[in-house]
């Protein structure tokens, strides 16, 4: 009998877990969830405790042994704590109209992921701060009052949304332009309301404009515009990281310098401005759009973007022009298929060395000779510590991929200094320290200046082994040959440049003759020694006892593979990843006419 009564008090507890339809729970996000069938639950508010300022909606949440998918969210009503807000396609539905997160006067940035489909009367009401909305393909209504009120100035609708009810965008005073993505005008209803669209732009497909001019004409747009990158699809703010490509394949590069690392002078041409999907940029500034002349406000960065040149800064007080990253990670696609690449780019036009070295950066702002310009953009754009911004945006991007090299671009303004080099040395040290790095993994590469400024000494100094200023693994990208204008690259030098700095980086050099050779193979003089390492299985990396003018790679029967010939140098890269051959010859001539062969072992 007592085993028996034991059995039924068991079997009664085991059944308390189950909640029922209606029942809120409480796992240990500080959110609150009502339970809506056996296997779903909808967030419907947050405990006191409730203090995440990036709030991601998880797809599901665990209850009594019993998981539930996250399929609804209903009040977030005036919370003032969250800034961005990522929602996944578990989601299907925002539920209360008029609740929300509307009065959510600190949220700035709002993603939803593919497989939300439906948004709420009035949900981002009175938003003031919001400049960021990313809306997936599924989504067919904008319902009334949506964005009424919201800091909005742009915002890109999917090609699904049939429907603009009306007052949809009203009393947004900074709204400049709405994007869509379709191909076929949506329906504007009851849109004769406080904000009519005369002073918008409607960015549409090519080719789309006459029919969206025909579709829109009781709501007039101040004017209709194609955009060759609407209507294609597949955009980055769709594109998981952790999801959709391998964190070894995913290659971050830091970039960081002054003027020619920002993009100076020159100007994008169409195809430059046009996002390539397989390059991303971890948005590292400040957007400042929406600031007076004098001082700025500090708004969301941090999301993804696709790399499209200008790329260092697209801001209205801050702005860049052309550069040479995309043009490098374009380069980078065709030397290594298979990979996808990130950038976190931190530049400012007229910056010293100090203003990223960590102990230094403070009194070098505060100092009355620094540049106001360099003030301006180092506290508008960078949050004041341009250094730190980079830390803080690699940590993000280390989340989804592999930091793979340091790009610098820097010493117009103070390479000539005797504390250069050593200061050079420090923040390269510094990055690898404080993100967990190796320097014989991680090389730091810099570019040479134009010709305009000459050869800087020090940049010679710093990466030629035997010097005592040499940092390992480190390379100089040559670019006194590229056409300028004083002190700027030209378009057409940027995108030299950027070329120059994958084939650098990758250790892939442009063979400047190729023919058999069958005889001359010398084992040189003692007066020459040459050190070879290998990085993984693709890369040798060579350094020198004096300057060389001359490597060949070759066959053991004599045959040319690829021959390197430049203007002096002591180290250099190369990728061997495409000759199988076994042995590899390295033939190496110095500018005194010394010259030495190595034997290395094929690929491995």
């Amino acid at each position: 009998m007592r085993k028996l009564y034991l059995t039924t008090v068991l079997c009664w507890i085991s059944l308390t877990v189950f909640a029922a339809i209606g029942d809120k729970i409480y796992p240990t996000d500080n959110m609150i969830y009502q339970v809506t069938s056996d296997t779903e639950v909808q967030v419907i508010g947050y405990t006191n405790a409730f203090a995440t300022t990036d709030l991601v909606i998880p797809p599901s949440v665990e209850s009594g042994g019993t998981s539930y998918a996250v399929t609804a969210i209903s009040v977030f009503i005036n919370n003032t704590t969250i800034r961005t807000l990522r929602v996944p396609g578990s989601v299907k539905a925002l539920a209360t109209n008029w609740q929300g997160f509307k009065g959510c006067t600190n949220l700035r940035s709002v993603i939803f992921e593919k497989g939300f489909t439906t948004l709420a009367k009035g949900a981002f009401n009175g938003c003031s701060a919001l400049k960021e909305v990313v809306l997936p393909e599924g989504v067919t209504e904008i319902p009334v009052y949506t964005f009424q009120n919201s800091g909005l100035e742009t915002i890109t609708l999917p090609s699904t949304v049939a429907t603009i009810n009306g007052n949809a965008f009203a009393g947004c005073a900074g709204l400049s332009e709405i994007r869509f993505d379709g191909k076929v005008p949506p329906t504007f209803i009851n849109n004769s309301d406080s904000k009519k669209f005369d002073t918008v732009t409607l960015a549409v497909p090519a080719g789309t404009s006459a029919a969206f001019a025909a579709g829109t004409t009781a709501n007039p747009f101040k004017e209709i515009r194609e955009d060759a990158t609407l209507g294609m699809g597949d955009p980055a703010s769709e594109w998981d990281p952790l999801k959709d490509i391998r964190k070894e394949d995913f290659w971050v590069y830091i970039v960081f310098g002054q003027s020619n690392a920002e993009g100076y002078e020159a100007l994008p041409a169409a195809e430059d401005r046009i996002p390539n999907p397989n390059l991303y940029n971890l948005r590292a500034y400040d957007d400042n759009d929406a600031e007076d002349g004098l001082g700025s406000i500090t708004t969301a960065w941090g999301e993804w973007e696709n790399v499209s040149e200008p790329n260092c800064r697209k801001t209205k007080y801050h702005p860049t022009k052309m550069g040479w990253v995309k043009a490098f990670g374009e380069e980078m696609l065709r030397l290594h298929p298979g990979k996808k690449f990130a950038f976190v780019h931190v530049a400012v036009a007229s910056a010293a060395i100090k203003l990223f070295d960590k102990a230094q950066y403070a009194d070098y702002l505060a100092d009355a000779n620094t540049s106001k310009w360099v003030k301006y953009k180092a506290a508008g754009a960078y949050g004041g510590n341009p250094y730190q911004r980079i830390i803080d945006a690699a940590k993000k991007a280390q989340q989804f991929g592999t930091v793979k090299g340091i790009l610098m671009h820097q010493g117009e303004e103070d390479g000539g200094q005797a504390y250069w080099p050593g200061t050079v040395r420090k923040v390269y040290q510094d990055m690898l320290t404080d993100l967990s790095l190796q320097g014989s993994e991680v090389p730091l590469i810099m570019g040479e200046p134009t010709a305009y400024v000459g050869n800087i000494a020090n940049q010679v100094a710093v990466t030629t082994p035997g010097n005592d200023a040499y940092i390992p693994n480190s390379y100089l990208v040559e670019a006194s040959d590229l056409p300028y204008n004083t002190l700027h690259f030209t378009h057409d030098g940027y995108v030299s440049l950027g070329k120059r700095y994958a084939q650098v980086a990758s250790g892939d050099y442009t063979a400047t003759s190729v023919e058999e050779i069958r005889n001359g193979l010398t084992t040189g003089t003692n007066s020459l020694d040459v050190k070879l390492s290998r990085h993984g299985s693709a890369i040798l990396a060579l350094e020198a006892s004096q300057p060389l003018v001359e490597v060949s790679l070759l066959a053991a029967d004599g045959r040319l593979l690829k021959q390197i010939a430049r203007r002096p140098f002591m180290t250099l890269k190369i990728n061997v990843e495409r000759w199988n051959e076994n042995p590899l010859l390295v033939r190496c001539k110095a500018a005194n006419g010394a010259q030495t062969v190595i034997k290395v072992a094929g690929r491995r």
